[in-house]
């Protein structure tokens, strides 16, 4: 099923959301989890899933 633009979007804007609303939550995981301090977390894994949310 093909999806409209404005429900890509929406999409999109969701998960932009999402990633700033649990960013704590996602560097605790990552650190129990990988053990990634908190600014490599950001600069490996948060800021780019925002980045390409934003400009996808």
């Amino acid at each position: 099923v093909t999806r409209s633009r404005r429900w890509r979007e929406q999409q999109l804007e969701g998960i932009e959301r999402f990633v700033a609303e649990c960013e704590k939550d996602i560097f605790e995981a990552l650190q129990a989890d990988l053990g990634k301090p908190e600014i490599e977390a950001f600069g490996t894994e948060i800021s780019y899933v925002a980045n390409d949310a934003r400009h996808a």
